[in-house]
């Protein structure tokens, strides 16, 4: 009973973490489906530059708020919004810390134009 009581939990929070998250592109004429990239790019690209400045408190950051154990409603949804916008971040800050100062910065401001970039031409594929 405790599981099917979590698994709907979890169920619901996923369905307003995807609301949650297709809401705002929608409103600028994205597609539903489709408005995903975008979202994925730019925050992901937002949470890059923000590395630059604090690179470990950016992934220690991601490590609590993703594999925090608590099971209330608002830390559910809120780990459903931040796992698609950071995971890749996430994992190439991983890589890039192990780099010498001044690649790693450099790297990592190489990184968040690309990923600006990409949000801008996978945006103006849908003529926004």
């Amino acid at each position: 009973m405790d599981d099917e009581v979590t698994m709907m939990k979890r169920a619901i929070a996923m369905v307003v973490a995807v609301c949650l998250i297709s809401f705002f592109p929608y409103q600028m004429g994205l597609p539903f489906p489709s408005s995903y990239l975008p979202v994925f790019f730019f925050i992901n690209g937002l949470c890059a530059l923000w590395s630059v400045f604090n690179q470990l408190v950016v992934i220690a950051f991601y490590e609590y708020r993703i594999h925090d154990h608590k099971d209330t409603f608002f830390q559910t949804v809120l780990k459903f919004v931040l796992w698609p916008g950071m995971i890749l971040n996430h994992h190439v800050q991983l890589v890039l810390c192990r780099l010498p100062f001044i690649v790693n910065k450099a790297l990592g401001i190489l990184y968040a134009l690309v990923l600006f970039i990409l949000s801008m031409l996978v945006s103006f594929v849908f003529e926004v």
